[in-house]
């Protein structure tokens, strides 16, 4: 099979996260005039079921956007990663909180083509005026700000200017006690109705609510998930555990808070460091269907389901609900790069598929932080496709960029005992062990047999292992 033809039949995407509340009326202002549309009924979990299971071929697979394909046009929007100047650093998850919100509601509002959270969030630091990151993006407008958290005191500052003409369209100062910060969307959304008239779009900001009304229920879960984020060290995600177990005592209806349990329980699973695997995946299970049920037509919540699904064994549950994302968020890299993860564990023309989602989000974020997640589910792609040469090369690439990640250094020694280098892939083993001695080549075997649930796969992607004696026969 030549790998280098299967991109040729695919297209593009790119968008992403969650979070925070009070200003995600705050881009619709613009949004909604910009876009006329008639406004919809509000969905809950129980209004939308997950589509089919769709099957893997060129037409019915990835539909991603080409690259060639213009949408800096009128509602093409970047939400760009607030500012945090708080004294204190640990304010950081609420400044990233807020951006993420913003970006969360747009897309289940659906007004405008939103440049992926990923993206945005990967300009963070740099030095670019407003119209070389609306060029990067290709977006016309751009929403930013600021956040400051002092006591029980938080003032934010919104702006959203049209790169086009350099111009500031919109800006508004928000000071609030902290604990009252997320009732600031119905402030807006009175705004936005008494501004632009019409019941009926009025209807439809207020139906923007967030999915939870207290705000340390969703400052905790913020903390959880950026922290989760800077380190999935198995101390970390038990932290992060931690921190969401407090919200969901607070909110126990907080869908994003299930969803986010969920992944870090199998997580811990996946890594071997779950004190018990069984209560674990119960827990988790039972976590992410709950999320569901809360909200069926979030792409974040369906990403984490999509995740959750394939540790558990439920491969097409999986895919199903990573499909339904990209159809909420099309532009959602991350939401494709996990439905790749979950089709390279199946058969090989679902891997064919992953293959060339992976090549395609590579060809088009060549230099974001998460393309070393993207080369390895490549990498997986390849292993199930017995191109272990092409594996190998991915797999390199994982571990220069995450060397402590363990589940990429074991699939390292696989791709390096199957290209018959097992000595070097005793020495990634050994080095795996030093950094995790719980997940050894047995257990993570056990745990690719689980996500691929088919023997010839799971026996295409250890073979390296085999090959080398660190595995037994």
């Amino acid at each position: 099979m030549n790998l280098s033809l299967i991109q040729s039949w695919v297209v593009d995407n790119a968008n992403l996260l969650s979070g925070l509340a009070g200003l995600v009326t705050l881009v619709s202002i613009i949004a909604a005039p910009l876009l006329r549309r008639e406004a919809r009924p509000r969905l809950t979990g129980s209004d939308v079921a997950l589509p089919a299971i769709v099957p893997s071929t060129a037409s019915a697979g990835a539909q991603i956007m080409p690259l060639s394909a213009p949408v800096s046009g009128p509602g093409a929007i970047a939400v760009m990663p607030f500012d945090s100047i708080s004294s204190d650093p640990a304010d950081a998850h609420l400044a990233d909180g807020i951006s993420c919100e913003i970006i969360s509601a747009l897309s289940r509002a659906g007004y405008v083509h939103l440049a992926p959270r990923s993206d945005s969030f990967a300009l963070r630091g740099k030095s670019l005026s407003l119209a070389e990151t609306a060029k990067q993006l290709a977006v016309r407008y751009v929403v930013h700000g600021s956040v400051r958290h002092d006591a029980d005191k938080l003032r934010v500052i919104a702006e959203f200017a049209d790169s086009t003409t350099g111009r500031q369209l919109w800006s508004k100062t928000y000071e609030r006690q902290f604990a009252d910060i997320l009732k600031v969307q119905e402030e807006i959304a009175q705004a936005i109705a008494a501004s632009l008239g019409g019941a009926a779009f009025r209807a439809e900001v207020l139906n923007l609510a967030p999915s939870t009304n207290d705000m340390t229920a969703w400052s905790l879960t913020q903390k959880a998930r950026h922290d989760y984020m800077l380190s999935t060290a198995p101390a970390s995600i038990k932290d992060a555990v931690g921190l969401v177990r407090k919200a969901l005592r607070i909110d126990p209806n907080y869908a994003l808070a299930h969803a986010l349990l969920a992944q870090l329980l199998m997580d811990l699973v996946s890594t071997g460091s779950a004190p018990d695997e069984a209560a674990a995946k119960a827990e988790a299970r039972a976590a992410i269907e709950h999320a569901l049920a809360l909200t069926g037509r979030d792409s974040e919540v369906l990403m984490y389901a999509g995740r959750v699904w394939v540790e558990l064994g439920e491969r097409e549950k999986s895919v199903s609900a990573l499909r339904r994302g990209t159809q909420l968020s099309p532009h959602d890299l991350m939401e494709w790069g996990f439905l790749a993860r979950s089709l390279a564990f199946g058969s090989q023309e679902n891997a064919t598929e992953a293959y060339a989602i992976a090549a395609r989000i590579l060809e088009i974020a060549p230099e974001h932080p998460s393309v070393w997640t993207w080369e390895l589910f490549q990498g997986l792609a390849c292993m199930n496709l017995e191109q272990y040469q092409e594996a190998l090369g991915c797999f390199r690439k994982v571990v220069e960029a995450s060397p402590k990640f363990t589940r990429g250094l074991l699939c390292l020694a696989s791709a390096l005992g199957a290209c018959d280098q097992a000595e070097e892939a005793s020495q990634v083993v050994a080095r795996s062990l030093t950094i995790n001695n719980n997940l050894t080549p047995q257990r993570f075997a056990g745990y690719v047999r689980t996500l691929s649930g088919n023997a010839d796969t799971t026996t295409r992607l250890m073979v390296g292992l085999h090959k080398a004696g660190l595995l037994p026969a």
